[in-house]
């Protein structure tokens, strides 16, 4: 009996030797789920790094896998920028904590496409699908293009006017940027 159960283990494919047919498998970069945040005001220190602040999830992500249909330029080992809600963890009705919908396997989640915002090979960042990344001017919703792609009309340099409630905010090397879409930009200069 114990002779079969070895052979079972040998004869098991890890997951590693395939592709998905749905999407990318990535990890969160440097292991972890969520950054810690300090920040003083007034009323003293605050620390955020709980589920519950969606700010506070880790949204860089490591390619360990393409899907089998992928064709374009990421590739494994290349850092991603993903949404918000792939590595954060939440609390079912019962108030047990569960991994986002996106977990896979040990450190590894399964992504599809359209949960990549950009991707950076360790030189610079270029945005997917309709995807750009902005750096906001102090006055609101205008700012200057930074990251685009080949498949949009705008480009880095472009000042912009965008729409209200598009600023979804990432820090990328400390420095802030709106990811938002060509949809939500407004005017051109």
């Amino acid at each position: 009996m114990e002779k079969d159960s070895q052979s079972a283990s040998s004869n098991r494919i890890s997951y590693r030797d395939m592709r998905s047919p749905h999407g990318f498998i990535v990890s969160p970069l440097g292991g972890k789920l969520y950054s810690t945040k300090t920040s003083s005001s007034k009323l003293g220190l605050s620390v955020s790094n709980g589920i519950d602040d969606g700010k506070s999830s880790n949204r860089f992500g490591v390619v360990k896998l393409l899907p089998s249909y992928y064709n374009g330029s990421i590739k494994i080992g290349d850092t991603v920028l993903v949404h918000h809600n792939v590595f954060r963890k939440y609390n079912d009705y019962d108030g047990i904590e569960r991994f986002s919908v996106d977990f896979f396997e040990g450190e590894d989640y399964l992504i599809k496409d359209d949960q990549i915002f950009a991707y950076s090979d360790g030189d610079s960042w270029t945005t997917t699908g309709d995807n750009i990344l902005v750096e906001p001017y102090d006055h609101e919703l205008h700012g200057r293009v930074v990251y685009s792609n080949d498949n949009v009309t705008i480009k880095p340099g472009d000042e912009i006017i965008f729409t209200p409630e598009s600023e979804y905010e990432f820090y990328i090397d400390g420095n802030l940027f709106y990811k938002m879409t060509t949809d939500d930009v407004c005017m051109i200069k």
